[in-house]
């Protein structure tokens, strides 16, 4: 897998997203030339919810087009920063239906739309394997010149709803 490395505008708006969240450690995301940037710096899920969404936004910063799935199935993992380092956390299922591909040229941005399942229970997956609360990014895989690269997003917290 190929990490895509380089623009200052990734690393600029983790730093900027970290700074919005007091007490929070966790390093910046790594620099890319296409990345993820959530909608928000924190998310409250409501209690006793069973499924919840959240939105991050792929803006592509290369010379050239990267290929994603029209499903938003691009996420491959969630980990969370836990004992100083990044872990994973949380790895979606998602059914072979079929692949619709969407094209994202050079300095376009996309919508990305990701359901995580809260329920913990036997014969449940995916679940967390950790407590939610807590300082995350999304591992998203995107096709590029026939192969995949990972782009991490920016950090992002989760926590329970008040």
């Amino acid at each position: 897998m190929n990490q895509i490395r380089s623009t200052g505008s990734a690393l600029l708006f983790a730093g900027l997203t970290l700074g919005v969240l007091p007490g929070c450690r966790a390093p910046t995301a790594p620099e890319f030339e296409a990345f993820v940037q959530t909608t928000q710096p924190v998310y409250g899920i409501p209690t006793g919810s069973s499924m919840f969404r959240f939105e991050a936004s792929v803006i592509n910063s290369l010379d050239d087009t990267i290929i994603l799935d029209s499903a938003n199935r691009d996420l491959g993992s969630l980990e969370k920063w836990v004992s100083g380092a990044w872990r994973l956390a949380y790895s979606p299922v998602y059914t072979d239906q079929g692949r619709i591909p969407v094209y994202l040229g050079p300095g376009q941005t996309r919508q990305l739309q990701v359901w995580l399942n809260l329920i913990k229970a036997p014969n449940t997956y995916p679940t967390f394997k950790y407590d939610i609360p807590g300082t995350y990014r999304g591992v998203y895989r995107f096709e590029r010149a026939g192969s995949f690269m990972e782009v991490y997003s920016n950090p992002f917290e989760l926590r329970w709803a008040k």
